[in-house]
Formats: C-alpha cells, structure tokens, sequence
C-alpha cells in the first residue's frame, strides 16, 4: 500500500471530517523529527477515536521539510490522515480548535533529543 495516500488536500480534508460520519481525533503539531515518542503519543490519541488526522504545522526552524514529515506520518499505522497545509491555507476553526495541539510537546521532544545527542557526543569523545 502507497502510504502517500493517506495524505489529504485541505478540501479532502475538510469533505472527510464534514462527512464521513466516523469519530476523527485530530492532532496537530510539527513531527520534526517523527520521533518514537510521537508514534507512541499518536496511538494513545487514536485508540479513544475511529481514525486519525493529522495536521503537520510549521515549526520555527523544520529540520525536515513539511511534505517528508506527512509522508513519514503517514506510514504509521495510527494515522488514518495527514494534511500539510500549504501557503497559508488554513483549516476550518471548527476542526482546529477541537483538535489536541502537540506543538508545544514536539519542541519538548526535540529539545531532549538534542541534549541526549549531546551527552553522547561528549561521553563519547571522552572515551
């Protein structure tokens, strides 16, 4: 299966949660980089909904591009969806402000991937 069909338009998007009747958790955040921690926190949103979309936002400095993020999303078997808004194109406020924001943990987790590589730079050029 082509994973890179799980990756919406902004009008697919808003056709599917408009009506597909089905319950859609929605999360939105950077996914840069797609960590463990982030497919672990996905499942965790997922198992309360039918699906899951995910909508990839710009963080300050993206390490990867947007479109390489949604497709890395998108061969997780948690995700249901992925929408990488582009050019300013936005969402319906309906559908975002219900969603769970993880913006600020992905910063979180990057911060804490960059001390551990960090750590391991200066044990390892200890040794």
């Amino acid at each position: 299966m082509d994973t890179r069909t799980k990756i919406l338009t902004v009008e697919q998007t808003h056709e599917i949660l408009r009506v597909s009747g089905r319950r859609i958790a929605v999360v939105t955040g950077y996914f840069d980089p797609v960590l463990a921690d982030i497919a672990e926190r996905l499942e965790e949103i997922r198992e309360s909904k039918d699906a899951l979309l995910a909508i990839v936002t710009e963080p300050p400095h993206p390490i990867l591009p947007q479109r390489a993020r949604a497709e890395l999303l998108a061969g997780l078997a948690a995700v249901d969806y992925v929408v990488a808004p582009e050019n300013g194109e936005l969402l319906d406020a309906d559908f975002t402000q219900a969603a769970i924001h993880e913006e600020a943990a992905d910063t979180e987790r990057l911060e804490a991937l960059i001390r551990r590589a960090h750590a391991r730079q200066y044990t390892d050029a200890r040794d």
